[in-house]
């Protein structure tokens, strides 16, 4: 490619190369069919948004302050910092406050929905960050890590749509949870 000035190109700058560019196409213009695991992948970015955003909101409510505010607060704050806070504040308010638990120990309770949030994270993380090679009818999940006691593996695992379904649903009803736990806050 070098220097053939022969050659004509649709850009004439970098920039007009690698610029976004909406083309208004449907999706069925541009990829045809859905395919149900692409769909599922998807769905664990969407969930995991819902939860990440009622993780926000509990702790607009704890801090007790309006949501462009808590916001603010929030909005550039890691998913890991944002359970810290939320943990934190919970710890701060578990004496004087009564959440919504339909389980008697509510310090229980959120201490399980914090590990779930975190399991979350794992799940999204596996799948976000993981190559897929599909193979005649399978799909193979393949990781390559590289650590310093270990050195390099790769590992391969088979998976499915509906796997990637449980996933994303485990990831929604977190989420649910969370909303639920902190829907109704009242102090004791």
């Amino acid at each position: 490619m070098g220097n053939d000035n022969n050659l004509q190109l649709p850009w004439k700058t970098p920039q007009e190369r690698y610029q976004f560019v909406r083309n208004n196409l449907a999706f069925s213009e541009v990829v045809g069919d859905a395919f149900d695991f692409y769909d599922a992948v998807g769905r664990i970015s969407l969930n995991f948004n819902y939860l990440e955003d009622e993780i926000s909101k509990g702790i607009i409510k704890l801090i007790n302050t309006n949501l462009d505010v808590g916001y603010i607060i929030v909005s550039e704050l890691s998913f890991k910092n944002k359970l810290n806070l939320l943990g934190s504040l919970f710890h701060y308010h578990k004496s004087t406050h009564t959440f919504n638990s339909f389980f008697p120990d509510q310090e229980e309770t959120f201490t399980e929905l914090i590990k779930a949030c975190y399991k979350c994270e794992e799940f999204r993380n596996q799948i976000l960050h993981s190559t897929f090679v599909f193979q005649q009818k399978q799909i193979l999940r393949s990781k390559k890590t590289a650590k310093a006691t270990k050195g390099l593996k790769h590992s391969l695992e088979k998976v499915d749509s509906g796997y990637i379904l449980n996933i994303s649903d485990y990831i929604y009803e977190t989420g649910a949870n969370i909303e639920e736990f902190f829907m109704v806050i009242e102090r004791t």
